[in-house]
């Protein structure tokens, strides 16, 4: 019967049954109200006399309600914000209800307006607190329940366990929580048993099947030690998303998934300034190139949510481009926002101006690069021609179609280069920046370091030697690199571009801490249940091109800080012939891919830093 009830409640009839129960509560109220004030003898005659009153007041209220938008709530996941916008609105009925009955109706005076207020709004929340336990009643349990503990008795933690309410096959034992001043107390009728050091010994006196880590605010040294304690328990566990991947602030069963290696290296959230950034992208046209490689892909995605006119994705990859394409068909702006796919060479600089000619974009992210440090060691042609020749050729676009903003993206390579990836990318930052002195249009470069789980990086390389049983392979047991998760990134690049007034800005990513690779090995080991002594690491000695430690700033460069905590700025003062320099490489490039091919490459490098470093100098953004 309660099932049936439940059904009926959620059905297209939800409006007309909470209007029938105000209206009923409306007339209860004001009835309830004149029994309790009028004495026994004016019951026959007063309240016939003011049902019509009584209706019209009902009806009154209801319209009031309305316009508070009061039918909208959910009260199966009502909050106390929709329970005190609930009471205020009842109280402002009220008051207008004894101001009109001052003018028009001074036969219902200030104590029954008080006494129908008390009742009215007692009645209200009984009702909806009645519905919200009919649709939150239990189903009949199937099969034995999990027992479950929730590391984490905050808000998170709080609506997990509402949720968990909901599904029968799981049983809340309780919370874990190192603020002390949780501890001994109940949510949800589940208590907080003690602190996270306590898992062993909750495991020993509970039969526990799984816990659940919802700390998504925690930094990343603390949530490595809440990990460590449940690893040492050897329970099964899951965790929430961090706290800026929760949407409106909800946090049920279908967020938690396995813990990750980005929730190891860094949870701390990123703030931007969104509205800088919606100001700069809403209603324009937006082209980014290299859109199908995991830089411009996040870049796509997150462009959606600040509402462009149309976005231009462009990458020679057709399968990358696929890739993307259909990804942002699945977003939910994806009918209002125009894309266009351009499968396209961007070292074709006739077909790229005619993507330019065509479009006519207002902002340019240009990520198309290769970027793979022993692979473009032994194709340094290829690495000229695409990173410097195709940039050159973005740049000379943007230049004569009067694009309002370039941005370069740029890598921690670029600096004191030792491959020719890294070269190829300082002379692409030199390339941008110079350009900005006789253009028109606005160029910065935003340099940052490696990201998580990008085409080519060593997370999927370790993940799939852990699967089929290792080794894991590390060039040198020494090496570090910068770490930071590409959404993180790509946030901090939108940051970037928006912090740029006047063009000619060097943004430095911080990427906090270096990480030592082997440290990595260890964690994905760690993370898919298994130890060192089940996938042995080998160290295989370092690569050409490679370094063991990378930096973000050359010697000479003096940064300062931004608005924005995680942004650096350079802004060079670039004096050397560069336009010369690229053209050289490029015909050397074009003639052939000869071994003195890097040693130019380098010495163009070293010319242009040593022509830079004396003149280079540093300022606010």
């Amino acid at each position: 019967m309660a099932i049936r009830l439940n059904q009926f409640i959620n059905t297209k009839y939800r409006l007309g049954i909470l209007l029938t129960n105000d209206i009923a509560i409306g007339m209860g109220s004001l009835v309830l109200a004149s029994l309790i004030l009028l004495p026994p003898t004016s019951y026959a005659t007063w309240i016939p006399q003011h049902l019509g009153i009584f209706l019209l007041i009902c009806f009154a209220k209801i319209a009031f309600f309305f316009t508070q938008g009061l039918y909208n709530i959910s009260w199966r996941y009502a909050s106390l914000r929709d329970i005190s916008k609930t009471c205020v609105s009842v109280l402002m009925a009220s008051v207008l209800l004894g101001v009109a009955s001052r003018l028009w109706v001074p036969a219902l005076g200030p104590p029954l307006i008080i006494v129908d207020f008390l009742m009215f709004n007692f009645m209200v929340f009984a009702s909806r607190f009645t519905i919200r336990l009919l649709r939150r009643k239990p189903k009949r349990r199937q099969s034995p329940q999990q027992h479950v503990v929730i590391i984490g008795a905050g808000d998170a933690g709080e609506m997990v366990a509402r949720e968990l309410l909901n599904h029968p096959e799981y049983h809340m034992v309780g919370f874990l929580d190192d603020n002390p001043q949780r501890h001994k107390k109940t949510i949800h009728q589940a208590p907080v048993l003690g602190s996270v050091c306590d898992i062993q010994t909750l495991s020993k006196n509970h039969h526990i099947d799984q816990l659940i880590l919802a700390i998504p605010s925690a930094n990343t040294s603390d949530f490595r030690r809440v990990l460590d304690a449940c690893k040492q328990s050897k329970l099964p566990f899951v965790t929430t998303p961090t706290i800026q991947d929760l949407v409106n602030n909800q946090a049920d069963l279908s967020t938690l998934r396995d813990v990750s290696i980005s929730d190891l290296l860094g949870r701390t959230p990123i703030n931007i300034d969104a509205s800088d950034i919606q100001s700069n992208i809403e209603g324009n046209t937006i082209l980014i190139t290299g859109a199908g490689g995991s830089i411009g892909a996040e870049i796509a995605r997150q462009v959606f949510s600040f509402r462009p006119k149309k976005l231009v994705i462009l990458d020679h990859s057709e399968f990358h481009l696929y890739t993307i394409l259909m990804a942002l068909n699945q977003l939910p702006l994806a009918n209002a926002i125009e894309v266009v796919p351009i499968c396209l060479d961007i070292k074709q600089a006739p077909a790229l101006a005619h993507a330019f000619a065509t479009h006519q974009p207002e902002i340019v992210f240009h990520s198309a690069a290769y970027k793979h440090v022993p692979l473009m060691e032994v194709n340094a042609d290829q690495a000229i021609l695409n990173n410097i020749g195709g940039t050159n050729n973005v740049v000379d676009c943007c230049d004569k179609h009067q694009v309002a903003k370039c941005v370069v993206i740029s890598t921690d390579k670029a600096v004191e280069p030792s491959n020719a990836m890294g070269a190829t990318k300082r002379m692409c930052e030199f390339l941008a920046l110079a350009k900005n002195r006789t253009s028109s249009t606005q160029f910065c470069c935003v340099r940052f370091g490696n990201v998580l789980g990008s085409y080519g990086s060593v997370i999927p390389l370790f993940k799939d030697q852990i699967k089929t049983g290792g080794p894991i392979t590390i060039t040198h047991p020494d090496m570090t690199r910068f770490f930071m998760t590409i959404k993180e990134a790509v946030s901090l690049v939108f940051q970037s571009s928006a912090l740029s007034q006047t063009g000619g800005e060097l943004f430095v990513l911080d990427m906090g801490d270096p990480i030592k690779i082997t440290q990595l090995a260890a964690d994905l080991i760690r993370l898919s249940g298994l130890n060192e002594n089940d996938i042995p690491i080998e160290f295989t000695g370092l690569r050409p091109g490679e370094k063991l430690d990378e930096t973000l700033f050359y010697p000479f460069e003096s940064p300062t800080a931004t608005k924005h905590p995680k942004i650096q700025c350079c802004m060079p003062t670039l004096d050397a012939d560069i336009e010369s320099e690229v053209q050289h490489l490029i015909a050397l490039a074009q003639a052939s891919p000869s071994e003195a091919l890097i040693d130019s490459l380098m010495q163009s490098v070293q010319t242009l830093n040593n022509a830079t470093a004396p003149s280079l100098k540093a300022t606010v953004s």
